[in-house]
């Protein structure tokens, strides 16, 4: 192949995912089903159970103690990461459901310009992180690596505590 040719498809490529992610970065087009201050009781805790979900220890276990064979044991595998996959899905509609209420927060002008800083900037951790975790995840289902999920739920936590910091008038 040509390399002048493969480094205009590279660019092509590298342009599209920077077009993609700064979308994804500015459009709130996930919205979760909710009531007008759900955000106000909302606690970011009904994702901790991510933390160890993926964790190694319980498949050592299954292997070590309940000497399950190997296709139960991918099997188990496979069920954990759909799961995980679920929570993560669950997570992004309510973050951008947060991200949603800020927007509001900021066009009413119930907060001042820091808060619109900051909730970018919790914006580009969250994906940051999220995108770091579904990395970790596709080559986990290949037993290549562990999935760390905690910098993404602190990310998210954060997130999630601006809100409570900022006055309540969406």
């Amino acid at each position: 192949m040509n390399p002048l040719l493969l480094v205009g498809i590279m660019s092509l490529i590298l342009v599209a995912l920077l077009l993609w992610t700064a979308r994804e970065l500015t459009t709130g087009r996930r919205q979760g089903p909710r009531n007008d201050h759900w955000w106000e009781e909302f606690s970011p805790d009904r994702y901790r159970p991510m933390r160890r979900l993926l964790a190694p220890s319980d498949a050592d276990w299954l292997r070590v103690t309940a000497a399950l064979p190997a296709s139960q044991r991918r099997q188990f595998r496979n069920r954990r990461i759909h799961i995980f996959r679920q929570y993560l899905r669950e997570m992004t509609i309510d973050f951008a459901g947060l991200q949603a209420v800020g927007r509001a927060m900021i066009l009413s002008g119930s907060v001042g310009p820091e808060f619109q800083e900051e909730l970018f900037r919790h914006q580009v951790k969250f994906t940051r992180s999220l995108w770091l975790v579904r990395g970790q995840l596709f080559l986990y289902q290949f037993g290549l690596t562990q999935v760390d999920a905690s910098g993404l739920l602190d990310s998210f936590r954060g997130a999630s505590l601006v809100f409570h910091a900022a006055p309540s008038e969406a």
